[in-house]
């Protein structure tokens, strides 16, 4: 037993130097390396260190979240390194609050990769009675509202942000069937113990569709994360080789993806850069860097707000009319492309900045390293908790280039309050066995198949 005690005490040290040896290495890079490269690496080897700490779990935040915030960090400053951009010394500064920003979420978040699932899957009894209806529904008017947009040939985003039509409002729907898809492949999945394949490529189609005619990214990014995650966590653990494969494979997915958007039209021409650097950054991952470069060059027309921007996101996400931090920001910079419908994003590490300088962005990321965590050691306990936190994966990495009005607006709107409603009525349903009657099936048993494979 004391040998045993001695060898876990030995690994503990061992870790321990290697991550402060890590990190003292990073904060050499930082200071004192070549001008951008030494901040690029400074927040790989932060990445390298996230990784080490959860184990390459991939539903721990330290695996999933800083590899593409550093992807958002970077990209500016890789441009200009292959001459895309002129140098401007400000980037280096954006390097190191970035790297103060991944830092803190690193520390906040911590370990917590060896927790065990200990929650009851029959809650997802009967659950196809009220999501198959939902998703029909939303399939059938996000369908509507894409041959409206095909044949009234809106034919890039700015245009259909700007169409004042009542099908206008269809475009809610895409977010419905993404929640609801999710859903029913966790209950495909779970009940039948294999991936649902036919719904899975149908679904997906329907998305590149939505790519195609909309040119809306987010909607199959969201649903391919989502689905990953869930065979993960229900169905089969992914090994960390593949982890990483598909993570490049990812990252030039993007870049490809771009280049489909409002593609039915037939006006959007594939443009494939001589430099790689510039495919990978030079679209998606490019506008969080920039819009802190902007905010922190502009600093002579704006004050610090003090937390009021967090005040508008809380107010956002209660359903109450407010500015948002990131229409703030295109509103005072970029006046001329709001007005024709469109905007350049923002940036979560800016809003920090924004609100009390390098504070806030100590103070942003607190924030979020403590929701992740939380939502993470939840996803263990319960059902509803796990899937709350897979569907919002994907807008947390989407918030990169957003405000946190994003992450708590999508929150409450689109996972809580739809979760809230669906399993209000599957209650109030099941109440009545006429409706929904509650036998042993063979769901139950496939469950109970699950929890001694636990």
């Amino acid at each position: 037993m004391g040998n045993l005690n001695e060898s876990n005490i030995n690994k503990i040290y061992l870790k321990a130097s290697l991550i402060i040896l890590g990190f003292s290495f990073s904060i050499i890079l930082l200071f004192w390396g070549p001008s951008l490269i030494g901040g690029i690496l400074a927040l790989s080897i932060l990445v390298i260190l996230s990784w080490f700490i959860s184990g390459m779990n991939l539903l721990h935040p330290l695996t999933w979240f800083p590899p593409l915030f550093f992807m958002y960090s970077v990209s500016m400053p890789m441009l200009i390194l292959v001459g895309e951009f002129p140098f401007n010394s400000i980037y280096e500064y954006t390097l190191f609050v970035q790297w103060v920003a991944l830092l803190t979420f690193i520390i906040f978040v911590g370990r917590n990769s060896d927790l065990k699932k200990t929650y009851d899957l029959t809650i997802l009894r009967n659950i196809k009675y009220i999501l198959i209806p939902i998703f029909s529904v939303s399939l059938i008017l996000s369908s509507v509202y894409l041959i409206y947009i095909y044949t009234r040939g809106l034919t890039s985003k700015y245009a259909i942000a700007l169409d004042q039509s009542i099908y206008s409002s269809f475009h809610g729907f895409f977010s419905i069937l993404v929640f609801s898809y999710l859903i029913l492949f966790t209950y495909k999945l779970i009940k039948d113990q294999k991936f649902p394949k036919i719904f899975f490529i149908f679904t997906i189609t329907f998305a590149l569709l939505i790519l195609i005619i909309a040119g809306e990214r987010d909607i199959l990014l969201r649903m391919i994360l989502g689905t990953i995650f869930i065979v993960h966590f229900f169905h089969r653990r992914i090994k960390k080789k593949l982890i990483l494969t598909m993570g490049i494979i990812g990252v030039f997915a993007i870049s490809i993806l771009s280049n489909m958007k409002n593609l039915a039209f037939g006006e959007r021409e594939s443009v494939r850069n001589e430099s790689l650097i510039v495919d990978i950054f030079g679209g998606e991952f490019r506008s969080a860097s920039r819009n802190l470069y902007t905010l922190i060059s502009g600093s002579d027309s704006w004050t610090y707000f003090n937390g009021e921007t967090l005040i508008w996101d809380l107010k956002i996400a209660a359903f109450i009319n407010s500015t948002s931090p990131g229409a703030w920001f295109n509103q005072n910079f970029y006046p001329e492309l709001v007005a024709s419908g469109g905007g350049n994003g923002f940036s979560l590490v800016a809003e920090g900045y924004l609100n009390f300088g390098i504070l806030g962005v100590i103070l942003w990321f607190a924030i979020l390293g403590l929701i992740l965590k939380y939502l993470y050691k939840k996803a263990h306990t319960g059902l509803i908790w796990a899937l709350i936190y897979i569907i919002l994966i994907p807008i947390v990495i989407y918030a990169n280039r957003g405000d946190f009005a994003t992450i708590l607006t999508y929150f409450s709107k689109h996972i809580a309050l739809p979760l809230i409603l669906v399993f209000f009525i599957k209650h109030i349903l099941e109440k009545d066995t006429f409706i929904l009657k509650k036998p042993r099936s063979e769901f139950i048993k496939n469950i109970d198949y699950m929890k001694a494979k636990q």
